[in-house]
C-alpha cells in the first residue's frame, strides 16, 4: 500500500487558522470556530498580547506559535478511505499555515511543551535525514540541540 498526496502547486493551497487545543476531541475535519469558539485578545502594558478563551467551561491561555523559519503547515484530508490495507491511498491537501495558537489550559505558557521542543529541533532532524553521502558534516554538527557533547 502506498500514500499519495496530491498537491498541484502550494500557491494555489488556502491559509487556514489551526488552533491546538490541550485536550482530545472526536472530530477530525473543519470547525465553524468563529461561532462557537470565542477568543479575545488584550494588550498588557508591557506590549505583549495576551490570549483567552474557554472551552466546555475550562479557561485557556493562548499563544501564538510560529513553524521554522523556511517550513510550511500542510493539513491534508482523505476523502475515500481504502476498502483494504492492500489499497492506495489518495490524500490531498487542503490547507496550509505558517502558525497555530496553542492553547494551555488554565496556565500562563507552560514552558517545555513538546510542540515546542519539536519545533525547535526539526530543521536539524530534517538536515540531518536528508544529508546525502556528500555531505561532509558530522551528526553533532547536524544536531546541535540534541546531540549532547561530553
Amino acid at each position: 500500500m502506498a500514500a499519495k498526496i496530491t498537491c498541484r502547486s502550494l500557491d494555489d493551497v488556502k491559509d487556514i487558522s489551526i488552533q491546538h487545543l490541550p485536550c482530545t476531541v472526536n472530530k477530525s475535519g473543519h470547525a465553524n470556530i468563529s461561532t462557537y469558539f470565542e477568543q479575545s485578545e488584550e494588550t498588557t502594558d508591557d506590549g505583549q498580547t495576551r490570549m483567552s478563551s474557554t472551552f466546555r467551561g475550562r479557561p485557556l491561555d493562548g499563544e501564538n506559535v510560529s513553524l521554522p523559519t523556511g517550513y510550511v503547515g500542510l493539513v491534508t484530508e482523505e476523502k475515500k478511505q481504502p476498502f483494504s490495507e492492500d489499497e492506495d491511498r489518495n490524500i490531498e491537501v487542503c490547507g496550509r499555515f505558517e502558525k497555530f495558537t496553542k492553547w494551555h489550559y488554565d496556565s500562563r505558557y507552560t514552558s517545555g511543551s513538546t510542540i515546542e521542543g519539536a519545533l525547535r529541533v526539526f530543521p536539524d532532524i530534517a538536515a540531518a535525514i536528508h544529508c546525502n553521502e556528500d555531505c561532509k558534516m558530522s551528526a553533532k554538527e547536524l544536531l546541535p540541540n540534541i546531540v549532547k557533547t561530553s
